[in-house]
């Protein structure tokens, strides 16, 4: 879906299309992460594991956000 972004006209009926389906495909893809594998992830490694990967999660998720805006 990128590269027909990137090989797409910005604006045109196609591109727009493309790019809806790509935000629909993140965010399924994150709701999924969040759903499925995470707390499976939590499960493996431990709460007190888990609990201490947060506040790195969450900076680099705040870095993230801002290079997106």
């Amino acid at each position: 879906m990128i590269n027909r972004l990137e090989a797409g006209q910005i604006g045109s009926s196609d591109w727009n299309d493309v790019f809806d389906r790509l935000v629909t495909t993140v965010k399924s893809h994150a709701s999924e992460e969040e759903r499925e594998f995470f707390p499976k992830a939590q499960h493996v490694i431990g709460e007190d594991v888990a609990k201490g990967l947060e506040p790195k999660f969450l900076a680099a998720k705040q870095r993230h956000m801002k290079q997106a805006a």
